[in-house]
């Protein structure tokens, strides 16, 4: 999970970017693959719901798995710096490296802006 996250870190800084310098970019006309990564990325308030009703803490861990390793799945499988669609994916990408801080900024877990 904290690789997930440094790895996008380090995609910002090679671009000399912030998070915030990408802020209005759009998600439009996403693929089918950055749709199932956006997707699967905005279910943390679910799983975190899911998690407290049943007093189940690792399924949190459980979700932020996944999502790096759909992550990771993404990045291998698709060119993000210098790609034609790199304002999307750098959105993209921005959204679930938030989702990954939150979610385990909640288990209480620091994040790893290098590895």
């Amino acid at each position: 999970m904290n690789y997930a996250y440094a790895r996008i870190n380090s995609i910002f800084r090679n671009l000399g970017k912030g998070f915030e310098d990408i802020k209005s970019n759009r998600l439009d006309n996403l693929t089918k693959e950055e749709k199932n990564l956006l997707f699967y990325a905005l279910q943390l308030p679910y799983e975190l719901e899911d998690a407290f009703k049943h007093r189940e803490p690792h399924r949190v861990t459980n979700f932020l798995i996944s999502l790096a390793g759909k992550f990771h799945s993404f990045y291998n499988s698709n060119k993000i710096i210098g790609d034609e669609r790199e304002a999307v994916r750098l959105k993209l990408i921005a959204v679930v490296a938030t989702i990954i801080k939150t979610g385990l900024s909640i288990l209480g877990i620091e994040v790893k802006e290098r590895m």
